[in-house]
């Protein structure tokens, strides 16, 4: 038996009313891992080489979208405030304006579980095993 030390999965999201957004309308972003967000912030860009971080975007409408900063997985996990503030200069890179936060959510995610022992009956899948990333179905 070795000592539980999982990676965490953590994320930041808001459903948000903004003036206006530059995303199309009909698209979803997955998985932006662009940092040109973090150009001349050494100290922001220097934690983002080590854990870096991308954006899921889902538009509504032209000023209401869903967006959620996500940290792929580290051992420890990063802080919810570290991923707030890359997730503040994304936005404002991006020239969105936050005029309201109708939903927020904070997920933090056990990663990397026991593989499980054959032949159990019952075999947890997803977040249940943590040996899957629960919102992209990466195994």
């Amino acid at each position: 038996d070795k000592p539980y030390n999982p990676g965490y999965q953590v994320a930041y999201g808001i459903l948000a009313e903004v003036e206006e957004h530059p995303l199309d309308l009909d698209k979803m972003v997955f998985m932006d891992w662009r940092d040109s967000h973090l150009k001349g912030n050494g100290v922001m860009q220097g934690r983002n080489n080590r854990i870096p971080t991308f954006l899921y975007a889902m538009p509504f409408s032209s000023n209401r979208i869903f967006l959620e900063e996500t940290s792929l997985v580290a051992r420890p996990g990063l802080g919810m405030e570290d991923i707030q503030q890359r997730m503040e200069a994304r936005l404002k890179h991006l020239g969105i304006k936050v005029k309201s936060i109708e939903e927020d959510e904070r997920c933090v995610i056990p990663m990397g579980g026991p593989l499980p022992v054959l032949p159990q009956r019952v075999v947890g899948i997803g977040g249940l095993q943590e040996w899957c990333i629960p919102p992209c179905a990466i195994w």
